[in-house]
């Protein structure tokens, strides 16, 4: 199963200076856009820091559409669960969720793929 990272867009604007730009997410590429990991960290997203590594550790979430009928109609299509592993890098964080995937693809929903 493939997936496709995206990072959102670079803060604009008046206001600009107040908004924290938000870390980048993952979808599968069935044409869908279905969710599938979420990245998140207590420092913001700049891109220079994150190459250097001047961050805080990154909690890595995940898409669980293996939910039954009655937890579909309570909560939606998914829920977000967080892994227990953190990241201490971008590419750490991308290597644990496909790692994850290839263990745990019983999180997919059918509907999904």
């Amino acid at each position: 199963m493939k997936i496709i990272w995206r990072v959102s867009p670079e803060a604009t604007g008046r206001y600009r200076s107040f908004e924290m730009r938000s870390w980048p997410s993952a979808h599968y590429a069935n044409g869908k856009e279905s969710a599938a990991f979420c990245l998140s960290c207590e420092s913001a997203y700049v891109p220079a820091d994150v190459k250097m590594g001047n961050h805080k550790e990154i909690k890595i979430r995940v898409a669980i559409y293996s939910t039954t009928p009655k937890e579909r109609a309570e909560k939606g299509a998914f829920v977000w669960g967080t892994l227990t592993r953190r990241a201490a890098t971008l590419k750490e964080a991308k290597q644990i969720a496909a790692e994850f995937l290839a263990l745990h693809y019983k999180v997919i929903h059918t509907e999904v793929l």
